[in-house]
């Protein structure tokens, strides 16, 4: 997936100090996961506000997890959840999505269920089974053309570590 060159390229061209750990990293492994999301629109104030709950579940060989929180947006915003006729052709609006999360099995950090290889993994027992984690940014979206800057936060994830902060840009276009 060119990670270890895409994030040190990054680190590079804002002058960030170059990740070191990439020889740690979990090996490769086979992946068969399946995802189901329920939202529910809450409210909706015109084009402008609207406020939504969202939960997940996953099971397979990558997360077995299972997530509940909101989605605000605020701006000049369709709602993707209504039937509201009154759509705008350009879209600005900041998001904020609180998530709670409850984890029994994070192959990101434990290994994969076949691949027991990896130099470096946590232990069962070592897993934190409960993270919030906060994303929320910024979207400009056209017809033919999509913006996002956005952030996330996480509080730890396993016992010897702290929270986590990321960030990224998201460009996209209809051809």
């Amino acid at each position: 997936a060119f990670g270890q060159e895409m994030q040190t390229g990054i680190h590079k061209v804002i002058g960030s100090e170059i990740p070191k750990g990439w020889r740690n990293q979990i090996r490769n492994g086979f992946v068969l996961n399946y995802r189901l999301n329920f939202e529910k629109q809450l409210l909706e104030l015109g084009n402008i506000f609207n406020l939504q709950a969202s939960s997940s579940i996953q099971v397979g060989t990558l997360f077995t997890q299972a997530s509940i929180g909101t989605n605000a947006m605020f701006g000049i915003v369709n709602s993707p959840l209504s039937s509201n006729q009154n759509k705008k052709k350009i879209q600005l609006y900041l998001y904020a999505q609180p998530l709670v999360s409850a984890i029994a099995f994070d192959a990101t950090l434990q290994g994969g269920v076949f691949n027991k290889n990896s130099p470096y993994t946590i232990g069962s027992k070592n897993i934190e089974r409960f993270t919030s984690q906060l994303n929320y940014g910024l979207v400009l979206k056209t017809r033919k053309l999509y913006f996002e800057y956005s952030r996330s936060a996480i509080s730890r994830e396993f016992e010897s570590r702290s929270s986590a902060k990321w960030g990224g840009l998201r460009f996209g276009f209809v051809i």
